[in-house]
């Protein structure tokens, strides 16, 4: 809080720089699988992440939730989603505009707004690094009951 015509600062890394997680969610076990990115994320991003997922869950069957982001419908997307159900992964695609549906925004939604610490935008290598220290302990220090 601060008084009223007295704002709080927070110091920042002056040059705006962007952190984007892509991750999927097993809200069952807390199983975590996410890759953290500086910059933009698109379509191509997107797939080949799908890629190494559908690769780790090793052809056993698991639907994932997804929201209607341009990301997720886009020609080149849909043009994997044969290959991935071959693989054992099948996508559910939520009513446009429910993000209160989709799980994972919860966690991103926690990580945000309750677990984050001011100082990691002191600068953009202490943002990452308390980025990535959420992300790990996900399950263990930081946690959600789904149920």
């Amino acid at each position: 809080w601060s008084e009223v015509g007295n704002p709080t600062k927070v110091p920042s890394d002056r040059y705006a720089k962007k952190i984007n997680v892509l991750g999927f969610l097993n809200t069952k076990n807390k199983d975590l699988f996410y890759e953290m990115r500086t910059g933009s994320v698109n379509s191509e991003i997107t797939v080949a992440l799908f890629d190494k997922f559908a690769d780790k869950i090793d052809n056993k069957p698991t639907v994932v939730i997804l929201d209607n982001a341009s990301m997720h419908t886009s020609k080149l997307f849909k043009n994997n989603i044969e290959k991935w159900e071959k693989k054992g992964l099948y996508l559910l695609y939520l009513p446009p505009y429910s993000p209160e549906l989709n799980l994972i925004e919860i966690l991103w939604r926690e990580m945000k707004y309750r677990w984050f610490d001011l100082n990691a935008f002191a600068s953009f290598e202490k943002l990452k690094k308390h980025v990535q220290k959420l992300l790990d302990g996900f399950g263990m220090e930081y946690d959600i009951n789904f149920s």
